[in-house]
């Protein structure tokens, strides 16, 4: 695809975001439908096949959840192209790029090859698989990664392992950096950090020029690379610069300069890239940074046809999600090459290929902002559809599911943004001047209400934590409790944890409670479970003479609901608090249908289930994002300890005799339920 990336690093925002950001152009003459959609690890396939290249490919079983812009029509594949995981990664893929006859040459591309004949002919040749492409990066990179590094070292696997049809420049990006990879040749890559006070334009061109390769195959502090580069190099005689003076070869690496200019090395210099490429990455350039000289006067260093412009440069002022959204958007706007303007000739109107093309299919502006809570950190704006004449609306990537407006048809309808953009493009475009104003007002309007939501539940998530206000958590050490734990903290929410014990005084229950409060740095309140005054008073595995002490002892059985209350007192909390648990839709028919009876907020009880509709991989990927060791109960019993079954009873006098000891001083005749 012939497209545009924008990446600015996070010292160049306004709001410290991250930014990775791309215009999906498609082919000439045709349309993309694009839809915008959320994949859940359950609908993540475990093998993929690509349309293009009939490779198959095994995936991993641990995929995260992700957005994506995928094709509305299958039928070509998926092209899921831009996204942001779970992990708050964010990618784009990709940008078509070109390389040189020598880099093709020294690696070739990996394309499909049809079967020959059939099947018993003496001439059948089976057919051979092409390697990977645009067709099906995203999907077989995003769920996979937790950082942006980790997306450049998996690509660049992908491509080592199974090669690449075509050329293509990749971005990543988190709360901390935005990187940007490029394939040369079908099996080698290369990849540069953006510098944080920095932007990238990247027009369909191999665009990194400097590049240091000792730091790309040691520390890779801004530079990685695949491990043969530099013997590929050498032995294809790739490099291209010329020294400073014949006898300087300065630093050396594995025989070859410490730096060289990769895009010399690698790209095309050719005059469709001066009238295809160059005018884009001048335009953007010069716009963001105006007052470098090299862009001034009547004979400038840098004019539309330039192939030298730094790949990164910094701008004269800080961006935003909607400079991006129009700067992607621009046709040369106020330069005689604007096909809509009024300046220069018919002929430079057209000149050059402008960056808001028509036949864009959709501009993602995947923002990671370190300043927000996790839950809140991705923001996926997303505008379909031609650049001059849509909008962006600004979604949070941390969702179950999009709204339904964003699922597009293939069928023109007025319920889809996407439609609804194309059409407005197709109505305004042969009156560009007399819809201009009315076009501007719906792209500001759009984004501001964007931003006006943004605003509005960030601060609403900040109200909450700055008020103090505490959540209580019905924490049992189980996965599902620790995960509610971790969601609400990542949220900033205050969390008070209570265990309610079934048996007191158990050791390794003990020991367990110690470690999380020390994991979490919070005191864990300790409460005797309703369960055990239910226990004793209906005489459970007790023998007969202690009945009467049983009896005369008078214990209460309070309810759930009465247990918390009491808590809340007795911390010293307002009766108002809201009480969360772990418990989740999946665990069960009958909590599923009590959940689309009551909602997963039940106000009348202060009752929230905050993760009652994530599913156990999800449970499971937030717990081992935080780095934290589910407890010994699951090893042993499989599940957390919550009761005094055989499940756990025959396990504990097998691990824990001493516990063992003390569930038998409370109930005496423990042990015949081990004989049914």
């Amino acid at each position: 695809m012939a497209c545009t990336t924008l990446l600015v690093g996070r010292r160049a925002t306004n709001d410290g975001s991250t930014i990775v950001a791309r215009n999906e152009d498609g082919e000439d003459f045709s349309f993309d439908p694009k839809k915008m959609i959320v994949v859940m690890p359950e609908d993540q396939p475990r093998t993929y096949t690509g349309v293009a290249s009939h490779l198959t490919i095994d995936l991993p079983d641990n995929p995260l959840r992700y957005t994506c812009t995928p094709n509305a029509d299958p039928t070509n594949g998926v092209w899921a192209e831009t996204g942001i995981n779970a992990a708050n990664v964010s990618m784009s893929a990709t940008e078509t790029i070109s390389a040189n006859a020598r880099v093709l040459g020294a690696d070739p591309l990996v394309t499909y090859q049809p079967a020959v004949g059939k099947p018993g002919d003496a001439n059948y040749k089976p057919e051979v698989p092409g390697g990977i492409g645009e067709e099906n990066l995203p999907t077989i990179t995003l769920p996979y990664i937790k950082s942006a590094r980790e997306g450049v070292a998996r690509l660049g696997m992908l491509v080592e392992k199974y090669g690449t049809y075509e050329t293509n420049g990749v971005a990543f990006g988190d709360a901390d950096e935005v990187w940007y990879w490029e394939n040369i040749g079908g099996h080698h890559w290369i990849a540069r950090r953006v510098p944080d006070d920095c932007y990238v334009v990247q027009p369909n061109r191999q665009g990194i020029d400097h590049f240091d390769l000792a730091d790309a195959l040691g520390d890779q502090h801004d530079y990685m690379c695949s491990a043969d580069l530099a013997q590929w190099i050498r032995e294809n005689d790739l490099l291209m610069d010329m020294p400073s003076h014949e006898d300087d070869a300065g630093e050396t690496v594995e025989g070859l300069p410490r730096y060289f200019n990769a895009r010399i090395a690698f790209s095309t210099y050719t005059w469709l890239d001066q009238l295809y490429n160059a005018p884009r990455k001048w335009y953007l350039c010069s716009r963001l940074t105006p007052s470098d000289p090299r862009f001034a006067g009547p004979a400038p260093e840098f004019g539309p046809e330039s192939l030298d412009i730094p790949w990164a440069m910094r701008p004269d002022k800080k961006l935003s999600a909607s400079d991006v959204k129009d700067l992607l958007a621009t046709t040369y706007d106020g330069t005689e090459y604007d096909p809509y303007g009024t300046k220069g000739t018919p002929e430079t109107r057209h000149q050059y290929r402008y960056v808001g093309i028509d036949r864009t299919s959709e501009c993602s502006i995947l923002c990671i902002r370190p300043n927000a809570p996790k839950a809140l950190r991705g923001v996926h704006w997303f505008a379909p559809a031609s650049g001059p004449f849509n909008t962006a609306v600004a979604l949070y990537a941390n969702v179950k599911a999009m709204p339904a407006y964003l699922d597009t048809p293939t069928a023109v309808t007025t319920d889809s943004l996407y439609w609804n953009n194309r059409l407005l493009a197709g109505l305004s475009d042969p009156q560009f001047f007399e819809s201009y104003e009315a076009i501007q007002g719906y792209r500001l309007n759009t984004m501001a209400q964007g931003y006006q939501s943004l605003r509005e539940t960030d601060a609403a998530l900040e109200k909450l934590a700055a008020e103090g206000k505490p959540v209580l958590l019905a924490f049992s050490c189980g996965k599902d409790s620790i995960a509610a734990w971790l969601a609400m903290r990542d949220m900033g929410i205050e969390v008070i944890p209570a265990y309610l014990y079934y048996v007191p005084g158990l050791r390794f229950v003990d020991e367990e409670l110690d470690c999380f409060e020390q994991k979490f740095q919070t005191r864990i309140k300790r409460y005797p479970h309703p369960s055990l005054y239910r226990w004793l008073n209906n005489a459970v595995f007790q023998a007969p003479e202690r009945l009467r002490f049983i009896e005369a002892a008078r214990l209460p059985e309070p309810s759930y609901e009465q247990m918390w209350d009491f808590i809340r007192a007795d911390i010293g909390l307002d009766k108002n608090t809201w009480c969360a648990d772990g418990v989740r839709a999946a665990d069960s028919i009958q909590r599923r249908g009590a959940f689309v009876q009551y909602g997963y907020w039940r106000r009348n009880l202060k009752k929230v289930s905050p993760i009652g509709d994530w599913l156990k991989g999800e449970v499971l990927d937030c717990i081992r994002g935080h780095h934290i060791e589910l407890p010994c109960d699951y090893a042993w019993f499989g599940r957390s300890f919550d009761g005094i079954d055989k499940r756990f009873t025959k396990v504990l006098k097998d691990k824990a005799p001493d516990d063992y000891a003390t569930l038998l001083e409370w109930f005496p005749l423990l042990e015949v339920d081990h004989v049914r």
